[in-house]
């Protein structure tokens, strides 16, 4: 049987697939400049992609960073300014050119799903 067909009840059928592209994007994201972050603060980090995204993205931090962050969604074009949370008694310290988490391209936003029990998402 040929990769492009589909044997269904003995009856072959011809499949065509077509993706936008074959892999999700993605980005580094990474501190520009030596940044301090005082205890229990948050502080508003502009940071820089390690390429540029041609769609809507979302950050995530990497994971064995002592630091919280939100999971947000930028417009194309956008500057990833992260908001990163210091919830321990000292201060951290991120070296210029580290990498803190990654973006990667969204296809669709859904905006208000409503409530599941009691939470709205």
């Amino acid at each position: 049987m040929a990769s492009d067909t589909l044997l269904l009840n003995g009856e072959r059928l011809p499949v065509t697939t077509s993706f936008k592209e074959s892999t999700t994007k993605v980005a580094r994201v990474i501190i520009p400049r030596r940044t301090v972050i005082p205890p229990n603060s948050v502080l508003r980090v502009k940071c820089t992609l390690s390429s540029e995204m041609n769609a809507d993205f979302y950050f995530q931090k990497n994971e064995e960073l002592e630091l919280l962050a939100p999971r947000v969604v930028r417009s194309k074009g956008q500057e990833p300014v992260i908001c990163l949370l210091n919830p321990s008694e000292h201060y951290q310290t991120l070296k210029k050119g580290k990498i803190i988490g990654n973006v990667f391209e969204c296809c669709v936003v859904e905006e208000d799903l409503g409530e599941q029990n009691g939470v709205y998402i």
